[in-house]
C-alpha cells in the first residue's frame, strides 16, 4: 500500500508470517492467530509489541487469509524450524497443554503465574491475555517486567500502552525491602478491587526459593487467585487450583539465553530512546551496541533543568533504610535513575519544611516515569534530568531515589566522545588501592623500591 503497509496472504497448513519489529496487524479477509489471540472480525487489529526473546507467528486459521501490516518487519515462510535457525529467532510455538491453560484461564477472575527463571512466564502471560483480548496485568517481576524498564511494581489494561497504575520500588529484586515490596503490591490490588471490570492476571518474578517463595505465597493470600499456573520446580502454597507445566525449551540452534543484566539494558535503552527505536539493535536477546551509538544518543538527549527548591525526595526500597540528610540525599543523584513523581498523588497534606518525605508515605506514591539524574549544579540550585519525554516533568515536582543505577553500557559514548559530568575522573574514585605495600609505604614515607633497598641495606649489616 505505502512504504510502512503491506498486504500479505497467509494459507492455513502453507505460508506463515514471522514478525520481527513492532507492528500492528489488520485482518481484511479470513481468519488468523497470533500468539494466541484469534482475529475472525474484519478490520480487527493487534498491537506487536517487539520481544527480545520471541517472535510472535502469524498463523492462518481459515483456508486464506489477508492481513494488513503496519510499521514491521516479516518473513514469510513454509518452515518456521528453517527460518527461525536461518535468522536465529526464537518461535513461540504454542503446546496443546499451554492452550488448554489459555482457555482455562478465561474462565477465572485471577489468574497467577508463577516458576522459576527463564521457565516462559512472561510469553505464557502474553498468550493467555491475548486471549482475553483485554484483561488487567499486574506485574509484579521488578528485574524485567513485561512493559517498561525496571525498578516497578505496575498494573495496566493489555489494550493499554500507558499504566493505570505504577509504583518506583527503585531496585530489580525484593531482597532488601520486603516489605515494601508487599505494600506496594497489595496497594496494585486494591486499585484492581476498586475497577472489578475485567480479569485479573499476575505475573511474578522467578525468585521461588527462601525469601522468595514467603513473598510468592504472601502474593497469593493478598490476591487470592482462582487458578495458579506454576512452570518448572515451583509449588505455591494456598491455592486449590494448581496446573503444573513443563518449561519452554528454546531451541537448539539458539545459543545461551541473555543474561539477566543484560535483558535491563536492553528494556531501558529501549525506554529511553522510545523516539529513536533504530538505534536499539538487539543479538540473541541482549543489546548489541559495538560502537556505542546507544551511549551517545542517550547523551544527545535533551536536558532539562529542575529547581532544587521546588523539589521534594523521597527515598525508596533499600534506599529508604539509610538516615541521611536532604542536602546528602540530593549529592548522591548524579548517575542515578529516579522515579519522577508529584505532590497531586499525595494523600496526606505535608508542609514546606518536609524536603525529605517519609518513607510510608514515598514507598506507595504513584509514579509517573524514570529520569536520569546527569549533574547537579550547585551555583544555580539546580538539577540536570534526561527523560525520553519532557511532558513528564509538567507537574512533576517529587525525585524518588533508590539504588537503580544505569548500566555502563548506556551512558558510555566512547573514548573521543564527552562524557556525561558524573563519569568524570574527579567524581570517580581515584584513590590509590589499598594494600598491605602501600600501607607500609605510607607509613614509612617511602616507595616499593626505598623499601627494598631499605631491606637489602639491613640484611647486609646483619651478615657483617
Amino acid at each position: 500500500i505505502d512504504e510502512n503497509t503491506l498486504l500479505v496472504e497467509v494459507r492455513r497448513g502453507c505460508w506463515r508470517l514471522i514478525i520481527r519489529k513492532k507492528a500492528i496487524v489488520e485482518i481484511i479477509k479470513g481468519r488468523c492467530e497470533i500468539d494466541g489471540s484469534l482475529l475472525d472480525k474484519k478490520g480487527q487489529k493487534i498491537h506487536i509489541e517487539e520481544s527480545a526473546l520471541l517472535a510472535p507467528v502469524i498463523r492462518a486459521r481459515s483456508k486464506r487469509a489477508i492481513v494488513r501490516i503496519e510499521g514491521g518487519d516479516f518473513i514469510r515462510t513454509r518452515s518456521i524450524a528453517e527460518a527461525g535457525s536461518a535468522f536465529g529467532l526464537a518461535i513461540c510455538n504454542i503446546s496443546k497443554a499451554w492452550r488448554r491453560v489459555m482457555r482455562l484461564a478465561l474462565s477465572h477472575q485471577v489468574t497467577l503465574i508463577c516458576g522459576p527463571k527463564a521457565v516462559g512466564k512472561s510469553t505464557l502471560c502474553k498468550l493467555i491475555a491475548n486471549a482475553f483480548g483485554d484483561v488487567w496485568i499486574l506485574d509484579s517481576d521488578l528485574g524485567q517486567p513485561l512493559l517498561g524498564p525496571p525498578g516497578f511494581v505496575s498494573i495496566r489494561r493489555h489494550t493499554s500502552k500507558s499504566f493505570a497504575l505504577r509504583i518506583f520500588i527503585g531496585d530489580v529484586t525484593p531482597r532488601d525491602a520486603p516489605q515494601v515490596y508487599l505494600a506496594a503490591i497489595e496497594r496494585l490490588i486494591t486499585y484492581w478491587c476498586m475497577q472489578q471490570d475485567l480479569p485479573l492476571l499476575i505475573n511474578t518474578c522467578g525468585w521461588v526459593r527462601g525469601l522468595g517463595a514467603e513473598l510468592l505465597n504472601s502474593i497469593i493470600r493478598v490476591s487470592r487467585p482462582q487458578l495458579c499456573v506454576a512452570i518448572g520446580d515451583c509449588l505455591p502454597l494456598g491455592v486449590r487450583n494448581i496446573i503444573s507445566l513443563k518449561p519452554y525449551k528454546r531451541p537448539d540452534y539458539l545459543r545461551a539465553q541473555a543474561s539477566a543484566p543484560q535483558r535491563r539494558t536492553l528494556a531501558l535503552a529501549r525506554y529511553f530512546l522510545a523516539s529513536t527505536p533504530n538505534i536499539v539493535r538487539v543479538t540473541n536477546g541482549a543489546l548489541a551496541d559495538p560502537n556505542f551509538a546507544v551511549g551517545q544518543a542517550i547523551a544527545a538527549l535533551p536536558r532539562f533543568k529542575a529547581s532544587i527548591h521546588k523539589l521534594r525526595l523521597g527515598l525508596v526500597g533499600a534506599a529508604a533504610q539509610q538516615e541521611i540528610s536532604f542536602s546528602d540525599a540530593i549529592a548522591s543523584l548524579p548517575g542515578a535513575l529516579v522515579g519522577l513523581a508529584s505532590t497531586i498523588d499525595l494523600t496526606e497534606t505535608l508542609d514546606e519544611t518536609h524536603l525529605l518525605l517519609p518513607s510510608e508515605i514515598a514507598t506507595v506514591l504513584p509514579c509517573r516515569g524514570l529520569a536520569l539524574v546527569v549533574a547537579l549544579d550547585l551555583t544555580n540550585n539546580s538539577l540536570l534530568l534526561t527523560l525520553p519525554d519532557p511532558h513528564l516533568l509538567s507537574d512533576c515536582d517529587i525525585l524518588l531515589r533508590g539504588t537503580l543505577h544505569a548500566s555502563i553500557h548506556l551512558i558510555y559514548s566512547g573514548p573521543q566522545a564527552p562524557a556525561f559530568p558524573f563519569l568524570a575522573a574527579n567524581a570517580l574514585a581515584s584513590d590509590p588501592m589499598r594494600s598491605r605495600s602501600n600501607l607500609q609505604r605510607r607509613r614509612n614515607g617511602a616507595g616499593r623500591n626505598d623499601i627494598y633497598d631499605d631491606n637489602r641495606n639491613s640484611e647486609r649489616k646483619r651478615k657483617k
